[in-house]
């Protein structure tokens, strides 16, 4: 970890989930707190920008509304 100022996360987990996470941590020869950095890190490169939404049209902003709409699905 860097110089930053480190601070303690804690999480409710039950106790079986637990230490299969631990027992798996150990076979992939590393630690419980490296993997939840590791994935806390990685989840806010992906979403601290997040993409733009593509813009949907409104019926109301493109002029039909749904007395129309309606009249004209029925029409076909």
């Amino acid at each position: 970890m860097d110089e930053k100022k480190a601070v303690r996360l804690g999480i409710n987990l039950p106790e079986e989930l637990r230490e299969k996470f631990k027992k798996i941590a150990v076979l992939n020869d590393t630690d419980m707190g490296t993997l939840v950095r590791d994935f806390i890190e990685d989840y806010v490169s992906n979403y601290e920008n997040p993409r733009p939404q593509k813009k949907r049209i409104r019926r109301k902003k493109a002029g039909v509304n749904n007395a129309e709409a309606k009249t004209e699905n029925s029409a076909e």
